[in-house]
């Protein structure tokens, strides 16, 4: 932002939240556009910008859906977001996508909601001033904003059962029930059951089966080194590397290594 030159006398057409929600809306016609284009079932691109602004944060191989609210908001499941004051992500992030199509199960939209357009840093301030009742995030865990908000807060972590994630499944089939473990942040003193999407590494099929089978076979045999220099990675799994895939096909030089290692058939 400090590039950027506003001239003299400057008077924007739109407030913040408007231009945060128009940001939104360009951002998911162009997926739309592009999943239409392509014959795919969701597009997401990854932001490459400053931590301290929530955005794209901990992305350490499963983004875990996390919704907060305070203990006193009333809120115990997702119907209770409905007219609820919430932060449901920075203006076209991944987490507002998340967000909508939880909320579709419920046939809401985010207009259901008082929603806000906070990135995962912003939301945390703000709840813990009392500015929201609750805060949608989607991050890995433990992540910085969550335990800030734990730990300064009487949030609580809002659970996603599992038959919610089946439900989602029958139209986003890459989503995948994960558990907070209880311990995870300060007053968790349960296990909390989410949703979760798996984040997977992609690569042009025109390349060549023994390259492929030597990058895979390679990024496993080195795991040790990779969840020392990235702890969260300790949460992933080579046995779960080939599940929740969503029906994208494995490249037969991967598929190769996976075999051999007996975790595909």
């Amino acid at each position: 932002m400090s590039k950027i030159i506003i001239p003299a006398n400057y008077t924007p057409a739109l407030n913040l939240y408007d231009t945060q929600r128009a940001i939104g809306t360009v951002k998911r016609l162009f997926a739309d556009t592009l999943c239409a284009t392509l014959n795919l079932y969701r597009v997401s691109a990854p932001l490459f910008v400053e931590a301290s602004t929530g955005l794209n944060d901990d992305l350490n191989g499963v983004e875990r859906k996390v919704t907060f609210d305070t203990k006193d908001s009333g809120i115990e499941s997702l119907e209770d977001l409905v007219g609820k004051h919430i932060s449901v992500g920075a203006a076209g992030s991944t987490t507002v996508d998340e967000a909508t199509v939880h909320l579709s199960l419920l046939g809401k939209t985010l207009d259901d909601l008082k929603a806000e357009y906070m990135g995962t840093s912003e939301s945390a301030d703000a709840i813990s001033n009392k500015q929201l009742d609750g805060v949608w995030v989607m991050a890995g865990t433990p992540n910085a904003a969550v335990t800030q908000i734990m730990t300064t807060t009487d949030a609580k972590i809002l659970p996603i059962p599992a038959e919610t994630v089946e439900a989602l499944k029958v139209n986003y089939p890459w989503y995948a029930s994960y558990t907070i473990p209880a311990g995870t942040y300060a007053g968790q003193d349960e296990d909390v059951p989410t949703s979760a999407v798996k984040l997977t590494l992609f690569i042009n099929a025109d390349v060549d089966e023994e390259t492929v089978y030597q990058m895979t076979k390679t990024f496993w045999e080195n795991w040790d080194y990779l969840t020392e220099t990235h702890a969260a990675l300790k949460k992933a799994s080579l046995e779960a590397a080939c599940t929740d895939l969503a029906g994208v096909p494995i490249h037969e030089g991967a598929a190769r290594y996976y075999r051999e290692v007996g975790v595909l058939e």
